[in-house]
C-alpha cells in the first residue's frame, strides 16, 4: 500500500485491487468529492488515456503497420 498523499499511487493501488474494501470505499468518496470540486487531475489523465487507448486499439494497435505514424498521432497531450 502506498503513502496516502500520492494521488496517482493511490489510484494505482485502487485499480490494482491493493486496497481493502473499506479503504477502497473511502478512496472512492474522496475521489468523487475531489472530482466534483475540479481537483482530480488523475481522473482527467485516466479519462484521456482510456479514450486514446480505445482509439489506438480500434485501429489495430501496432499490428496495422505504419507504427511510427500511429504513435505520432497518439499524443497524450490533453485535447
Amino acid at each position: 500500500m502506498t503513502a496516502a498523499d500520492d494521488p496517482l499511487a493511490l489510484l494505482d493501488d485502487y485499480l490494482g485491487l491493493a486496497m481493502s474494501d473499506v479503504q477502497a470505499a473511502a478512496f472512492e468518496e474522496r475521489l468523487f468529492a475531489e472530482a466534483g470540486a475540479g481537483r482530480a487531475p488523475e481522473l482527467s489523465y485516466l479519462d484521456s488515456f482510456f479514450e486514446r487507448a480505445q482509439w489506438f486499439a480500434s485501429r489495430g494497435g501496432f499490428s496495422s503497420g505504419g507504427e511510427r505514424e500511429v504513435v505520432a498521432e497518439l499524443s497524450l497531450t490533453p485535447k
